[in-house]
């Protein structure tokens, strides 16, 4: 079990998937969610913030990253993420998680090295033991 798991996606449905299947397997103690990039990265970048505000559970030991979002979408997330002090984003692993499965999405996300693997939709059982793994080799 991880301690804490971020799922940055603006479709509800697959959300609520992740945290079903996370809860059901004991993928994380804590789970939160932001609907879109922009969302996600203004806590990053109001790192103390949010330190404040989600207690020990942020920054979060995985982030589950969904490409196509509106108003920022994965890749621009990734972007300004890479600004992000090392310190503030040291130990965190970014899976992508997406409902493409085009390898021009896949070479795209492969130029970050914070992106650590590549789930496609729906998350599933399988997906949990992915993640634990991954999170364990960092």
């Amino acid at each position: 079990m991880i301690k804490s798991l971020c799922v940055v996606d603006d479709n509800e449905i697959d959300v609520y998937q992740v945290e079903r299947i996370s809860k059901k397997y004991n993928l994380a103690k804590f789970l939160y969610s932001f609907c879109d990039g922009q969302e996600a990265i203004d806590h990053f970048f109001s790192f103390e913030d949010s330190k404040k505000k989600f207690n020990s559970n942020f920054p979060p030991i995985v982030i589950l990253l969904d490409i196509n979002m509106p108003r920022m979408n994965g890749i621009e997330f990734l972007e300004e993420y890479s600004k992000l002090p090392k310190e503030k984003k040291d130990r965190i692993i970014i899976i992508m998680y997406t409902s493409s499965e085009q390898e021009r999405d896949k070479e795209r996300v492969a130029n970050f090295p914070e992106v650590k693997g590549y789930i496609v939709k729906p998350f599933a059982p399988e997906h949990v033991e992915k993640i634990l793994n991954l999170a364990k080799e960092n």
